[in-house]
């Protein structure tokens, strides 16, 4: 697995108030995913909703169908999501083209951790 996701919940999701969900298994389909399960508009009975309490943590694949259910809760849904690939991935499609006075004031080791994927060779 190249590409892995962790989730830390930093406020509490109940079952039902929605927030996380992924279809347990799927990262083993050797098939694309149908738009209507993408869609959530059929087979909504495999897909599962995670609850969690402040602190605690998901770790998932990126291979496994997930998403987010509308959030239903009264208060606020926080998470911090953290995204592991090898150096040479790119696991977004924002890192290049920024302006250059994006990074005004920040350290050389700030810029090191903000350096988009590469490849040596």
């Amino acid at each position: 697995c190249n590409l892995v996701n962790v989730s830390v919940a930093l406020t509490p999701t109940a079952h039902g108030d929605g927030g996380f969900c992924v279809i347990p298994g799927s990262h083993k389909s050797n098939y694309p995913c149908p738009d209507e399960i993408v869609k959530f508009e059929a087979c909504q009975e495999v897909t599962q909703q995670v609850p969690v309490s402040p602190g605690d943590v998901i770790i998932f694949a990126e291979a496994a169908q997930h998403g987010t259910l509308p959030w239903v809760a009264e208060h606020e849904r926080r998470v911090a999501l953290l995204r592991f690939a090898p150096h040479y991935f790119a696991y977004g499609r924002a890192y290049l083209n920024w302006p250059e006075d994006h990074f005004d004031g920040i350290t050389d080791a700030q810029r090191a951790v903000l350096e988009p994927p590469y490849n040596n060779r």
